[in-house]
């Protein structure tokens, strides 16, 4: 029987025919769910980053992580969220028939710009989701010029 779920340890103990797990495992590397050098599950939170006038917002979804197992760090203008999904401990006796939950470490990195301020960035956690917010320069921020109408630039001085 081929195997039809990924359990926390790996594939079970099925035959590997005709090349299904390898084949398999370059699929979960595929979308962010593979193997360190180690043997231990990685996996890749998903993120969101918005941009206003006035900071850059990342939001990263990392349901189960407690804050104590995140790092963030800020280095050569480049952002750094990692960290590790901690597995609950699994009972010797229990027969798991589908994990879907990903655990082990993680990390993602992202180049920032010049804009940001990174003496001021803070970081919140909330409800499983990590927030970290990037405020941009005053000088990098928009602002509005005035026109003068009706006076040339002789008239202005």
């Amino acid at each position: 029987m081929l195997p039809t779920t990924r359990r926390a340890n790996g594939w079970g103990s099925a035959p590997d025919v005709f090349g299904f797990r390898r084949e398999m495992q370059d699929l979960l590397d595929a979308v962010g769910y593979g193997r360190a050098a180690e043997g231990n599950v990685v996996w890749s939170p998903p993120i969101n980053v918005r941009e206003d006038g006035e900071q850059v917002t990342v939001e990263a979804e990392l349901p189960g992580v407690r804050p104590d197992d995140v790092d963030i760090s800020v280095e050569n203008g480049m952002l750094t969220i990692s960290g590790e999904k901690r597995a609950e401990q699994e009972k010797k006796e229990a027969n798991w028939h589908v994990v879907e939950r990903r655990y082990g470490r993680f990390e993602r990195s992202f180049t920032l710009a010049r804009s940001v301020d990174v003496e001021n960035i803070h970081a919140t956690f909330d409800d499983g989701v990590l927030r970290i917010t990037l405020p941009k320069r005053e000088e990098a921020k928009p602002r509005r010029i005035r026109v003068d109408v009706g006076r040339s630039a002789s008239e202005q001085r």
